[in-house]
């Protein structure tokens, strides 16, 4: 039986519906949350996320839902 790499790996999962939903696995912790900006610490990555009215949708201690017009997003590797 073969498993997904970032369930082996502790990588995340980015996954989005048009510019407007994002789902997110695997995260760490959240490092900047405001309306215009979202910051998030992931294995080894910083990922920026800029756009307008964002707003985290729902989060647990492994999953995250963000919508909002997303602009930009950024990965920084550590």
């Amino acid at each position: 039986m073969e498993f997904a790499s970032d369930v082996t790996e502790g990588s995340f999962l980015l996954s989005m519906t048009g510019k407007e939903r994002l789902w997110l696995e695997n995260y760490e912790s959240i490092l900047v949350y405001n309306d215009r900006e979202v910051v998030i610490m992931a294995r080894r990555t910083r990922i920026r996320i800029q756009g307008d009215h964002l707003c985290i949708e729902s989060y647990g201690s492994v999953e995250m839902k963000l919508k909002g017009n997303i602009d930009y997003i950024q990965f920084e590797g550590l």
